[in-house]
């Protein structure tokens, strides 16, 4: 069972990503792709805090959850 810290860890990694990702689309005048990857990364990590969050709250882990759909953390 993961720590929470692993999973806040994991946000903060994808959000430190996003900025990057942010800072490049800026950069290149917001290239098709780069932007792109920054949308699907802001998705994922909106799509991560809720399972975390939801999880959290009825005391599941989320590799529970990730193992119970055939995932491996």
């Amino acid at each position: 069972r993961a720590s929470p810290r692993r999973h806040a860890g994991a946000i903060l990694g994808l959000i430190g990503l996003q900025v990057v990702l942010g800072l490049a689309a800026i950069g290149t005048g917001k290239g098709f792709w780069i932007t792109n990857a920054h949308v699907l990364n802001g998705f994922l990590i909106l799509a991560l805090s809720f399972v975390f969050a939801v999880r959290a709250v009825r005391g599941i882990s989320p590799e529970a959850v990730l193992a119970k759909a055939g995932r491996s953390v």
